[in-house]
């Protein structure tokens, strides 16, 4: 680079200038930079206007002190990357004492990280106040130990692969419109959509039993425990924290059998009177946020389990249905898998199953 071109003066003449005063804006065929000002002293004159040319080293401007000497300000510009300017104002740095180890000497954020900050402000050597601390420490309840120490062994110790299918309701809503005013008269239970997903769930852990397992170690090793029963366990939220009680046979039941349980044990969560058994031997997690408006997210796996199928809301969405776009109601599902007992094909055939029976009229009612 030989020239550069003033952009614009940031100081005028007649006005006193402090050393690493920025005096003007110049303009690189490659970047804006700031000239400051390496004496100090009133601008008498501006050699160069906003738009001219300067050759690199050349006068733009001239300092006075009060007896008329004039000081030389020169083209002389510290090139400095956006971010390292920033932190360099954050930490006290003032840009002329460091060696820019970028292109040209360009100073980059990596020259400004390695300096101490400087502790007091240049303004003041007052020691500041500190700032009042308002925040507060909270104990964790035992259930809130729980899951933290769960859900951390969860996360470090159990590789974890998702996989999502986004899922036609239309079969579902049609026959749940059929059946929900007579079941709720009949049994006194309103049923949902999850509960097709929790007999669609038991029917596909049945035909995909390599899912339906459990990675485990001991002394003598490791090794997959197979589960001949499917129990499905249910995520409740409850006041502090999270339970998880259990469906069992999830694949033998109908939907009203389905719904009848659902509602029992979401009734005794909230309440506070689920009995171990019915929070133990659980072998796959459904996850449901639908509730809360959630269009999609990612569930942790509920160990010992080597699955958890997280449940997002069901919307109406445009999809193509041959050469037409129709309105469907489709529902988004994430399932997170260990990848320790199986492999991502056992995953993808699980959802690919679920995603068809959610979308048939194979279904056990009663």
């Amino acid at each position: 680079m030989e020239e550069a071109h003033i952009v614009t003066w940031e100081k005028q003449v007649g006005e006193y200038i402090q050393m690493k005063e920025v005096l003007a804006t110049i303009e690189t065929d490659k970047a804006t930079l700031e000239i400051e000002s390496s004496e100090q002293g009133f601008l008498i004159e501006q050699r160069v206007k906003p738009g001219d040319a300067i050759a690199v080293g050349g006068i733009i401007g001239i300092l006075s002190d009060h007896q008329g000497s004039g000081d030389v300000i020169r083209s002389e510009r510290i090139r400095v990357s956006p971010a390292a300017r920033r932190l360099s104002v954050q930490k006290g740095i003032e840009l002329n004492t460091i060696d820019g180890t970028g292109p040209d000497g360009r100073i980059v954020l990596r020259d400004i990280i390695g300096v101490p900050v400087t502790m007091e402000s240049s303004e003041s050597g007052a020691e500041r106040e500190a700032p009042q601390d308002t925040t507060s420490k909270k104990p964790l309840s035992a259930m809130r130990k729980m899951i933290a120490e769960r859900l951390t062994y969860s996360f470090r110790e159990i590789p974890q692969f998702q996989v999502k299918s986004s899922v036609d309701l239309c079969h579902v809503l049609k026959i749940r419109e059929m059946l929900v005013h007579s079941v709720e008269e009949t049994v006194g239970v309103r049923l949902s959509v999850l509960d097709f997903i929790i007999q669609a769930v038991g029917r596909v852990l049945r035909q995909v039993p390599q899912v339906n397992v459990s990675f485990c170690t001991d002394p003598s090793g490791s090794y997959i425990l197979e589960h001949q029963e499917v129990n499905i366990g249910l995520a409740v939220s409850v006041q502090d924290g999270l339970v998880v009680p259990v469906i069992r046979n999830a694949d033998q039941l109908s939907l009203v059998e389905i719904a009848k349980r659902r509602h029992a044990l979401v009734s005794k969560a909230k309440a506070g009177t689920l009995s171990v058994g019915e929070m133990t031997g659980g072998t796959f997690t459904i996850s449901s946020l639908a509730t809360f408006d959630i269009a999609e997210f990612t569930a942790l796996i509920n160990p010992p389990e080597a699955g958890i199928l997280a449940v997002g809301m069901a919307r109406k969405m445009p999809v193509v249905v041959g050469d037409s776009i129709e309105v469907a109601t489709m529902m988004d599902l994430n399932a997170s898998f260990d990848h320790r007992p199986f492999d991502g094909a056992d995953g993808a055939q699980f959802m690919q199953l679920l995603s068809r029976q959610l979308q048939s009229d194979r279904w056990k009612l009663v």
